[in-house]
């Protein structure tokens, strides 16, 4: 159900319905919470998504609490993909507000997620698609 949100979520943005996409990310953020431990990833994805659509409309001092929220949440997963994932859209929200210093360690935090990333198998299919 959290991944359906994630693709109504999108759909509602794609559409220009964007008073209307973050109630679905939000539902799914709900969803996600139901599961347990084992909705962290998608909730983090989730955070990711309303924190891409806040860096595309709102002030990205939202989109950068949204992001550090999702890297909070996802702190206890393995390193990988979400996380090289979170950590550079933390660098584009830094970037946006003028903090190079921080767009910076967050780079190097992604290329550092990356780097360790024991097992391809373990990544979500919605972050298999990021890499170096």
């Amino acid at each position: 159900m959290a991944d359906l949100a994630s693709v109504a979520g999108w759909m509602a943005h794609d559409v220009g319905r964007h008073e209307r996409a973050p109630d679905y990310l939000l539902l799914g953020l709900k969803a996600a919470k139901q599961a347990g431990p084992d909705g962290a990833a998608i909730a983090g994805h989730l955070l990711n998504c309303l924190a891409r659509q806040a860096n595309h409309l709102g002030p990205p001092g939202d989109a950068l609490d949204l992001v550090q929220l999702a890297r909070y949440g996802t702190r206890k997963l393995p390193p990988g993909r979400l996380r090289a994932m979170l950590c550079t859209l933390e660098a584009r929200c830094h970037a946006v507000l003028g903090q190079l210093p921080d767009c910076g360690r967050a780079l190097g935090a992604a290329e550092d997620a990356l780097a360790a990333e024991r097992d391809v198998s373990e990544t979500p299919s919605w972050a298999a698609w990021f890499d170096s």
